[in-house]
């Protein structure tokens, strides 16, 4: 009886683990290349707000299209390395391109940047 009984626990705790697999996450499914007009950067929290010459394109897009925002979840170190190449091309004037989430996962309510390149 008793192994019958663990038996049960374990298969609930992989129907968890497995179930929780499932959850919506962001996914980059779109490009935007252009040259960056604005990069905001505020000393509350992590997030950094990118914004293109051309941003006004976007206006389809179901977040608050008028800035991309890198997750203050990101990782440091991901965060910095984004966060330089921006800066890099702002204060260039060249191109960059953003990689961001197409499909409508905001990340503080702006357009989620997956990669900046």
């Amino acid at each position: 009886m008793k192994r019958w009984k663990y038996g049960v626990g374990l298969v609930a705790l992989f129907a968890m683990v497995l179930g929780g697999s499932n959850q919506a996450d962001a996914v980059y499914t779109s490009n935007k290349s252009g040259k960056i007009a604005n990069i905001l950067v505020y000393d509350t929290g992590n997030v950094i707000l990118i914004q293109l010459e051309n941003q006004s394109q976007l206006s389809a897009h179901p977040c608050n299209h008028s800035y991309f925002a890198i997750d203050p979840a990101t990782p440091e170190d991901r965060l910095d390395r984004m966060y330089s190449r921006a800066m890099l091309a702002f204060g260039s004037g060249t191109p960059i391109n953003i990689g961001f989430d197409g499909n409508g996962n905001c990340a503080s309510g702006y357009i989620r940047v997956h990669r900046v390149g």
